[in-house]
């Protein structure tokens, strides 16, 4: 809901632990003007640097192993 301030602001229109992050990144992504995008590529650089901090010193093996349900065991060597 826009407000009539210079410059223009938004308030919630419902309850905010309704609104979903996801609802606001979506948002934002469909304005146009320069603030909204840069806010937008602050919160995916702050996702990416979280998808890359929840990566570290996992495997492929890490992976198929937690797929499985199953206790990881080393693999027999030829």
């Amino acid at each position: 809901m826009a407000t009539n301030d210079e410059p223009e602001a938004y308030l919630p229109a419902r309850s905010i632990e309704t609104i979903d992050l996801r609802e606001i990144l979506d948002a934002a992504r469909a304005r146009d003007d320069g603030s909204a995008r840069q806010a937008v590529q602050a919160v995916v650089a702050d996702i990416e640097k979280a998808i890359v901090g929840s990566l570290e010193g996992k495997t492929l093996k890490d992976l198929v192993v937690a797929g499985r349900g199953q206790p990881a065991r080393a693999a027999p060597y030829s």
